[in-house]
């Protein structure tokens, strides 16, 4: 019985920290289609309306630069297009941003930056991108999350990419977890072959990290 709380209460924090902040967000209302009347809204336009496409036309930003966007505003939720260009896997545009002044370390209302919803959202390109621009892989949101503990249980690129850039492994979120044990909490949940593999990887990177990080304190 206690087992089974357990894993209810995970459940439960999980959501809370990774699903909520999504759905408390409302990405579609404010994008008007029939003639956005602020740069805001037509940056929404320019993003959203060619969601489903690899690549958007950048041509259409570099117009939306020259009128004078704002790429770092924010709307009611703290969102910016960059936010949402890194959710999305947008990794062209997010280079064309940072290019522009684009904040890299900026954060949403619940303190998640662009490098953390690129780990969350498994996108290693924009995760390339972002630290090849000096993100903070150890920025922590709300939550006390950082972008190696979203990218923990499920993509093995990511983590390796934010350990070679500095990540500390040992970085705890508010309930007391690292990267690791983090990913660990996945172990005996159900997934494809696919998925278990890449959680397998992720968890031995991280174990030789924790290890490499105990063996250089020993040694001062």
């Amino acid at each position: 019985m206690k087992t089974k709380l357990k894993k209810v209460l995970f459940i439960f924090f999980l959501f809370s920290v990774a699903v909520l902040p999504l759905m408390s967000i409302d990405l579609w209302d404010a994008i008007k289609f029939n003639g956005p009347s602020t740069l805001v809204d037509k940056w929404k336009v320019i993003l959203y309306s060619n969601r489903y496409a690899s690549d958007i036309n950048l041509d259409e930003v570099r117009q939306a630069l020259e009128e004078g966007a704002n790429v770092n505003r924010k709307n009611e939720n703290g969102w910016s297009v960059f936010l949402h260009a890194a959710w999305l896997g947008h990794s062209d545009l997010v280079k064309l941003l940072l290019e522009n002044e684009a904040d890299v370390n900026q954060q949403d209302s619940s303190g998640m930056t662009a490098l953390m919803h690129a780990a969350f959202s498994g996108n290693s390109n924009v995760a390339r991108v972002l630290l090849e621009y000096k993100a903070d892989p150890d920025k922590q949101d709300r939550n006390g999350m950082t972008a190696l503990i979203r990218a923990a249980h499920h993509n093995p690129n990511i983590v390796k990419s934010l350990l070679a850039h500095g990540a500390d492994p040992s970085k705890r979120a508010n309930n007391g977890d690292t990267a690791l044990s983090f990913a660990l909490r996945f172990v005996n949940f159900k997934a494809n072959p696919d998925l278990k593999e890449r959680r397998s990887e992720a968890i031995k990177l991280l174990r030789r990290a924790e290890e490499d990080k105990r063996v250089s304190k020993e040694k001062r």
